[in-house]
């Protein structure tokens, strides 16, 4: 991949150091609390991937962020065994996740589209 350049400011760089600031005000990470992120393409099966390095997370990130949705576990997890809540350990912010139709999903949401929902929500 090549450096994407806007004067004398490294893109990759810049979007690199917000990501990290974003996930450290959020989650806790560390040897003993890990982040979750999920690469999700359509038509292949979805990829999770465990960091106890916020580093490391962001350059999986970068390097992913092109041919993937990219989904992250708001809870911190345990161990890298699962995203299953028994293995969250904290949760460090208030999120509210609200399905919209039913592609992509296990069961269609009571919002049939993204319209429906926001208005539900105001």
């Amino acid at each position: 991949m090549t450096k994407k350049e806007s004067g004398n400011i490294n893109l990759e760089t810049y979007f690199h150091s917000e990501q990290k600031m974003f996930l450290n005000n959020i989650l806790e990470i560390n040897d003993d609390s890990m982040l979750e992120i999920r690469c999700i393409s359509e038509n292949k099966p979805s990829i999770r991937q465990f960091f106890s390095d916020t580093d490391k997370a962001c350059e999986y990130v970068s390097k992913h962020r092109k041919v993937s949705n990219i989904y992250f576990g708001i809870a911190s997890r345990k161990d890298n065994t699962s995203g299953e809540k028994s293995n969250c350990n904290e949760l460090g912010a208030l999120f509210i996740d609200i399905d919209c139709g039913s592609k992509g999903h296990k069961k269609a949401s009571i919002f049939s589209t993204k319209e429906a929902a926001l208005q539900f929500i105001n």
